[in-house]
């Protein structure tokens, strides 16, 4: 099994197996546990190993190729737990169609020396790609003070292919 060095390697891998939709190397980046969890778009919570592969191979099944351009939002990281939140737009390899825009949480834990994924769950994102503050706003302005600053123009984008 490969080593992971950093949450960074674990996630460039996984988003190279979603690409190449190669399902051995997708099993390699998860952590061998029936506590993992993954949520795709607009579909069923899988959790444990044995359904997230499944959803998994259900998903390459399709023979449809993709291709990522990832955005980083954000990502903690402390001794042995990494959070990654990012924009992922996906184009269809091969297609003119426009790029689908998602915004994803990878949840990495460091198991035996390398960093294995726990969580994927990722969503359509509103086509404004912003939150409506006002939907929280009841004459209460405490009720956004959760929300910071992200950095996004200085964090660089990464294509996978």
């Amino acid at each position: 099994m490969p080593v992971y060095t950093t949450p960074e390697e674990a996630e460039l891998a996984f988003y190279e197996a979603f690409e190449t939709a190669n399902l051995a190397d997708m099993a390699r980046v998860w952590a061998e546990s029936d506590d993992i969890t993954c949520v795709h778009p607009m579909g069923n919570c899988l959790k444990g190993r044995a359904l997230v592969m499944s959803g998994w191979r259900e998903v390459f099944s399709s023979g449809t190729r993709l291709a990522f351009e990832l955005t980083p939002i954000q990502q903690n990281i402390n001794r042995d737990i990494a959070i990654h939140t990012l924009y992922e737009n996906i184009s269809l390899v091969g297609s003119n169609r426009p790029s689908t825009s998602m915004i994803a949480t990878n949840i990495y834990q460091l198991i035996n020396g390398s960093w294995q994924i726990i969580l994927h769950h990722s969503s359509l994102m509103s086509v404004e790609n912003d939150i409506d503050l006002d939907m929280y706003d009841e004459d209460d302005d405490e009720d956004t003070d959760f929300i910071e600053d992200t950095g996004l123009s200085a964090l660089p984008k990464r294509v996978v292919h």
